[in-house]
């Protein structure tokens, strides 16, 4: 197992060109962790600075719980640290569904080893990331509504890290209106196949089956902004707009994904910060409110990667900045 990490660390950790790694004080989080039975979750930590660093590791169950007191790591620079069971004194009948945060003094990355003795494979997590700047907070004073911001440039595709995700941890409750915007910046349209899909979002609870919006826009010849939505649906039960749009190379674009249940509505809006043009997608949604639990999140994927699937294409160049949700309690 050792030598499994240590060969994987040095493919995708001290090249520091992993494309999760975290900056210094940045937060990753490593989801789906399990102990008992035949498997147990390793824990690698790659400090990627010039420097030593001093990592956190703090574990929680499923349902948010904190497991026992946080661990504090001291990796030597360029180097890595594997933790063999991090859920070792836990277990106690079995662990699922928990996670681990991560976070260092210095630039690093971290993913999770699931080895399951009893079927000879290994499941490697890698986190999602909390950005440094990311604020949670009442939209207003006063205000129950409840918003999220990840401000300035979250992330400019490349064939290194062609994928942003964000993770927003959403206070239980039951919300009636869930509303993203973002703005983005088109570079080149992907030269082998201008016109596939380049992803501007994937705006999810959890997971796909509860898709509060995804958009797409098409270049040249196509032209159209192609929008995927639908709560408690699989993929291809999804609800789809398509509109006529043509993107600027070199403008942006500023995309509000506004889906008010309680109003029984979906609407789109992609709007030219240049000329003020907006392209507006409407629907009609398909549930009337969102119950959420502790330890649900809110997901915002940037871009697509490259060959991975027909018709989706990375979107190298382009920029992605200002994310900003409100989730409005009914």
């Amino acid at each position: 197992m050792k030598r499994f990490v240590c060969l994987f660390l040095l493919i995708s950790g001290l090249t520091a060109a992993a494309a999760h790694a975290g900056r210094s004080n940045e937060t990753l989080v490593l989801e789906g962790l399990v102990s008992g039975g035949t498997r147990t979750t390793g824990l690698a930590l790659a400090n990627l600075a010039g420097s030593a660093a001093q990592c956190t590791v703090t574990l929680t169950d499923a349902g948010g719980a904190v497991l026992g007191k946080a661990l504090t790591v001291s990796v030597a620079p360029r180097s890595h640290r594997y933790l063999d069971d991090v859920f070792a004194g836990f277990d106690g009948g079995g662990i699922g569904k928990a996670r681990a945060a991560v976070s260092c003094t210095g630039a690093f990355h971290a993913f999770a080893v699931i080895p399951d003795r009893a079927e000879g494979t290994v499941a490697v997590i890698d986190p999602l990331v909390f950005p440094t700047k990311a604020a949670v907070a009442p939209c207003a004073t006063g205000s129950k509504v409840v918003c999220f911001d990840a401000k300035g440039i979250v992330h400019q595709p490349t064939k290194a890290t062609p994928v942003k995700r964000l993770s927003f941890a959403l206070p239980p409750g039951i919300y009636g209106r869930v509303r993203m915007t973002l703005d983005v910046t088109v570079s080149s349209w992907y030269a082998p196949d201008q016109d596939a899909k380049h992803l501007v979002y994937w705006f999810v609870l959890n997971k796909n089956f509860d898709m509060l919006g995804m958009l797409y826009f098409r270049g040249p010849a196509a032209s159209t902004a192609l929008s995927r939505y639908g709560v408690g649906l699989t993929h291809p039960q999804k609800i789809k707009l398509v509109k006529p749009f043509k993107a600027v190379p070199g403008r942006t674009y500023r995309c509000e994904n506004d889906l008010d249940m309680a109003a029984g509505a979906i609407t789109i809006n992609v709007t030219d910060t240049v000329t003020g043009e907006v392209t507006k997608l409407r629907g009609v949604a398909n549930v009337r409110q969102l119950s959420t639990k502790a330890g649900d999140r809110l997901i915002v994927d940037m871009a697509f990667p490259e060959d991975k699937t027909p018709d989706e294409v990375p979107s190298y160049g382009w920029t992605y900045k200002d994310v900003h949700i409100e989730a409005y309690p009914k």
